[in-house]
């Protein structure tokens, strides 16, 4: 349950799809471009470097950049890094090569006019470098946006015709949302919004999940039934998420003077998925009734005054469940538009106990904040 453990392996496994994709890429670039008297040593080397390089600044600089700049500067940035990185590797070669090959020496090597060992090469590599640069960034959005295990049937078309899965769905829902919208004020808000969204996004990958939607002040995530029992994925996440935001509460008392709280309702069930939209936009949609009840178990979080309910169905495929949590029946209940009675139980993490005893002082900067809120509350 350690965010470094959590988050680090997600950075792992990307971090390891892109050497492996830099592997693939330079094995092809060099078969094309007919480069000669290559040394196999070096050329590893200087490919798991590169991929490295790559990893670290698509996994950690880049998705800082891209809140902080406009996206025709960020498109710029990632094609100069990438342009200056791919350059330098090359001449880093032939200076290796020069020096330890030719036998120069380093001030014989620094006057040798390097682009007379690419005459040719060196703009073929870079075209086709940035080839499959842009090869990476798609199908790494792509992964994105439909979700794991579902780029394959997106690429293929399957997903014109509905096609049926089972799921785990999550509705996660900012408490007091519409509190923090009178006090902040709708620019203020959409800014708190988008600074919480940023850090959701790393989460929802680390346990596997995809996001399906931001709805407003609302997330939904689903799951693969595989992805979402493994190792409790899907109710590991919930806390993890409200851990990350008290890790936060400093950085957002300072800014917004509040600190977002969370409840979520989990359930699981048969869905249709399928493409849809025409020319102005496409997307994935998930249909069936297992949506709209988990919708419904989230709604019911704020009636029963619980962050965390889960359906029956999925307590009683939850397994190994770490001694620091425990799930506990809150009753049946008769969810709006559904004719049969849920029973729901709720999450605790223990771990967590003091936490989610704390009033709402513990969340707000001054008393003034305090009362505003309740005021509004009224």
């Amino acid at each position: 349950m350690r965010k470094f453990s959590y988050i680090s392996k997600y950075k792992l496994q990307e971090a390891l799809y892109i050497v492996g994709f830099f592997v693939i890429v330079f094995i092809l670039i060099l078969l094309i471009s007919n480069v000669s008297d290559f040394h196999l040593l070096r050329g590893a080397i200087g490919v798991v470097f590169l991929g490295l390089i790559t990893a670290w600044y698509e996994i950690v600089l880049a998705p800082k950049l891209q809140t902080k700049i406009t996206t025709f500067l960020f498109m710029l940035a990632t094609l100069l890094f990438y342009y200056l990185i791919f350059s330098l590797m090359l001449l880093l070669y032939a200076y290796i090569n020069l020096i330890f090959k030719a036998g120069l020496s380093f001030s014989e090597a620094m006057d040798y006019n390097l682009f007379d060992i690419y005459p040719q090469g060196w703009r073929e590599m870079l075209f086709y470098f940035f080839v499959f640069i842009l090869i990476l960034q798609l199908t790494r959005e792509l992964r994105m946006k439909t979700g794991r295990g579902l780029t394959k049937n997106f690429l293929l078309g399957k997903l014109r015709n509905p096609l049926s899965d089972k799921r785990i769905f999550m509705f996660m829902d900012l408490t007091s949302s519409t509190s923090y919208a009178e006090i902040l004020g709708h620019k203020k808000y959409s800014s708190f919004i988008r600074d919480i969204y940023i850090e959701l996004d790393e989460h929802i990958i680390a346990a596997k999940g995809s996001l399906y939607q931001y709805v407003g002040d609302e997330v939904v995530v689903s799951w693969s039934v595989k992805d979402g029992l493994k190792k409790n994925n899907c109710i590991n996440f919930f806390f993890m998420v409200q851990k990350r935001m008290s890790e936060l509460e400093n950085f957002f008392k300072s800014k917004y003077e509040v600190v977002p709280q969370f409840k979520a309702g989990l359930h699981i069930g048969e869905v249709a998925i399928t493409e849809v939209g025409g020319v102005l936009k496409r997307e994935l949609a998930f249909h069936g009734d297992v949506v709209n009840t988990t919708a419904r178990i989230c709604a019911e979080c704020r009636k029963l005054n619980e962050s965390f309910l889960i359906s029956k169905e999925l307590s009683g495929m939850i397994k190994d469940l770490d001694e620091n949590f425990s799930i506990q029946s809150v009753g049946k209940f008769n969810l709006r538009g559904k004719i049969n009675e849920i029973e729901l139980f709720k999450v605790i993490w223990k771990c967590n106990a003091d936490n989610n005893k704390k009033m709402k002082e513990d969340y707000f900067k001054d008393d003034e904040i305090i009362k505003r809120l309740e005021a509004v509350e009224k």
